[in-house]
């Protein structure tokens, strides 16, 4: 599957999020935590890209977070990407 720049810039974002809360929140957080987490840092990568960017770009980053925001399944195939750096490679 081909992915979009703009999705990629998404999945790196979060990555990085996730990171972060690993690091200094919870190392080991239970499955329902990290759900939670996979879910909110995708969102909150997308307003902070779309925060940096303007015009039509801004607009599918607010698009991108819309959708984090309401289809569950879509975000549990992004999750699938910044769950395996994280809980694999990283740790």
């Amino acid at each position: 599957m081909v992915q979009h720049l703009e999705l990629r810039l998404i999945i790196r974002k979060a990555m990085e999020l996730i990171e972060e809360r690993v690091c200094f929140e919870d190392a080991f957080p239970e499955f329902m935590l990290r759900t939670k987490w996979n879910r909110h840092v995708l969102i909150q990568a997308c307003q902070m890209i779309g925060d940096m960017s303007f015009g039509t770009v801004k607009e599918k980053y607010a698009v991108f977070g819309q959708r984090m925001k309401v289809d569950a399944k879509y975000v549990g195939k992004i999750s699938a990407l910044v769950c395996f750096y994280v809980w694999h490679l990283m740790i």
